[in-house]
């Protein structure tokens, strides 16, 4: 529900944006919905808001099927949905007024990315403890590819957030994480997903778990060195 209501939010957003190209009058004299400033707000409502939030509300319904057993703790799960709607309210609003990075994708200032890294340290430990305590010892596909996203996405986190860099580095890093939001977050999420509710739709088995592992290893090792999309 979350992610369904800020889908719908940026995309209202992303037809405010595509209006300006045509009339960049349009709405000029409100700061807050500047073409800079909103469009900050679609990219990272989208990356934050839609796609991720979907992506931990799927993995809280496939984990545990998966698992055979319970979430491993339906409370933690609630925490992290109520500090995520926090990050993303407060977004909005910080970067309405101006307060960002000014690097691309990576806008959220310093404050909403230690936000952003605790939710996800407490999304990551639910589920890797749901794991841990399954009742199948083999790992079905998609549990590959949830822990790998899960992973990846905390090394992209924290290696493009670094305060580090400065010029051309800067630049690479920066796509170098955003090019890997798409490659190592929103791809093996998706397989992840497709792996689940393909055979379940056509009531038919995996056609080859060896393919998907293939797969997995060859994302791990070739896609989150390089960036390239």
């Amino acid at each position: 529900y979350t992610s369904i209501a800020f889908f719908l939010i940026t995309i209202t957003i992303g037809v405010i944006m595509a209006i300006k190209y045509i009339a960049p009058e349009f709405l000029g004299g409100i700061a807050a919905l500047s073409f800079g400033r909103i469009r900050a707000i679609h990219t990272n409502g989208v990356l934050f808001g839609w796609l991720l939030a979907a992506d931990m509300g799927l993995c809280f319904y496939m984990v545990p099927r998966l698992a055979g057993v319970k979430l491993w703790s339906e409370k933690l799960g609630i925490y992290t949905l109520g500090l995520w709607i926090v990050i993303l309210l407060a977004a909005v609003v910080t970067l309405g007024a101006g307060d960002t990075q000014a690097r691309e994708y990576l806008e959220l200032n310093m404050w909403l990315d230690i936000l952003v890294t605790i939710a996800w340290v407490m999304f990551a430990v639910n589920i890797f403890m749901t794991i841990a305590k399954r009742k199948y010892e083999n790992m079905y596909a998609s549990l590959w590819y949830i822990m790998g996203t899960i992973l990846w996405t905390a090394i992209l986190w924290i290696v493009g957030n670094l305060p580090v860099y400065s010029g051309v580095n800067d630049a690479n890093v920066n796509w170098w994480f955003g090019h890997n939001a798409v490659g190592l977050i929103f791809t093996p999420m998706g397989l992840a997903i497709a792996y689940f509710f393909i055979p379940k739709s056509t009531g038919n088995p995996l056609y080859s778990h060896k393919l998907s592992i293939i797969g997995f290893w060859t994302i791990a090792f070739l896609y989150i060195w390089t960036g390239a999309h």
